[in-house]
């Protein structure tokens, strides 16, 4: 016995396409400057350097800016693979590279200083899979970290830049 699509069901996947795509490419959230952290808009732009990196303890994410006067401003993103410390998951630190050095300070009362810190590895022309990596872990969207995934299987497989059409641009949603 076959069965068919019927003109509702028809109508509701499609509904539930359009929502899903819909959902999956949003438009980040808007930077309310009033709740990025002070230190971070003292740096003064543009930046001598972006630079992200990570630790092999989960993926311990950190994001180095430097200023032209050479001000340097770190910010941590803790993911650590050890239950006791998977409570830091959604948190954020500044002041040092990794949350359990030295000067590391959790970033309470500045929600917006993530989308700030967004907006700028979004701007970034000379991307890196790291900074894919930084820029998922801010957003948590299945877009980036799918990104980051076929990113990752081109290193391995031993490729320098992925085929064009699967290189989006964040700032349009187009392709290259």
């Amino acid at each position: 016995m076959k069965r068919r699509l019927t003109k509702p069901k028809l109508v509701f996947l499609f509904l539930v396409t359009v929502g899903s795509l819909l959902w999956i490419f949003r438009p980040y959230p808007t930077t309310d400057l009033t709740q990025v952290h002070p230190q971070l808009l003292l740096l003064e732009r543009p930046y001598k350097s972006i630079d992200t990196d990570y630790y092999m303890d989960g993926g311990t994410t950190t994001v180095e800016l430097v200023d032209n006067k050479d001000h340097v401003f770190f910010l941590c993103f803790p993911n650590s693979m050890l239950d006791e410390e998977k409570h830091l998951r959604d948190k954020i630190f500044i002041g040092a590279q990794h949350y359990h050095d030295e000067g590391s300070i959790l970033l309470v009362g500045y929600e917006h200083t993530k989308y700030y810190l967004l907006e700028l590895l979004l701007e970034k022309k000379d991307r890196t899979i790291i900074d894919d990596r930084a820029i998922a872990k801010i957003t948590g969207r299945i877009r980036n970290w799918a990104r980051v995934a076929y990113g990752t299987l081109v290193m391995l497989r031993g490729g320098d830049d992925p085929p064009l059409l699967l290189v989006f641009n964040y700032s349009s949603l187009t392709t290259l």
